[in-house]
């Protein structure tokens, strides 16, 4: 019987059996403009896959998410939120979350780079 060779960085997980199920972490950003309190454009949301991971059993899921409303002037302003989940073994948690948490946090600092140099360009 062959033995599934591991690619660097992958160990075997304690529980390991044949069956592996390859799960997608996936980024959901979403932007919105306002004019004071009343919207001036639709709520615009992408999905975006950020890495793939092979499991060997069902993995648990870390998710993060922040967002923040940017005041634009004149009574405009933006409203962005990005979050990510990330699909761990449970005794990997931690580093799951430190993972989002930065990635998170920089996602939405690229977000509001491009939203003040944009505006009003959505995606």
């Amino acid at each position: 019987m062959s033995q599934r060779r591991k690619s660097p960085g992958q160990r075997a997980h304690p529980r390991a059996s044949r069956t592996e199920r390859t799960v997608e972490a996936v980024a959901v950003i979403q932007r919105q403009y306002f004019e004071g309190k009343n919207p001036t454009s639709d709520l615009d949301a992408k999905n975006e896959p950020v890495t793939v991971q092979c499991f060997v059993t069902e993995p648990a899921k870390v998710s993060v998410g922040m967002g923040l409303t940017l005041n634009l002037g004149n009574y405009e302003s933006a409203r962005i939120d990005v979050s990510l989940v990330v699909p761990c073994y449970r005794e990997e948690s931690n580093d799951a979350y430190n993972y989002a948490r930065k990635w998170v946090e920089d996602r939405l600092a690229v977000e509001v780079k491009d939203i003040r140099a944009n505006k009003p360009n959505l995606f």
